[in-house]
């Protein structure tokens, strides 16, 4: 769910494993269906693993170091 309609054809979600190790899914939008509150319901279909390398990877971590420090 989200709170906006959302225009991307496809999404990269990153989910971590139960070791910590991240993730990532490239994802083409199937629907983005418009439901009540406000709320449109996101439907995304994996397209493909993704692999980050060296700089990316350390990147990522960072920013959900930072986004958890500020929770």
């Amino acid at each position: 769910m989200t709170p906006v309609r959302l225009e991307h054809s496809y999404f990269v979600v990153a989910v971590p494993d139960e070791d910590d190790t991240w993730r990532f899914f490239r994802c083409d939008v199937r629907h983005n269906t418009q439901k009540p509150g406000n709320w449109f319901l996101l439907g995304l279909q994996v397209s493909q693993a993704l692999v980050l390398e060296g700089g990316r990877r350390v990147q990522f971590r960072n920013y959900i170091a930072a986004v958890c420090a500020s929770d």
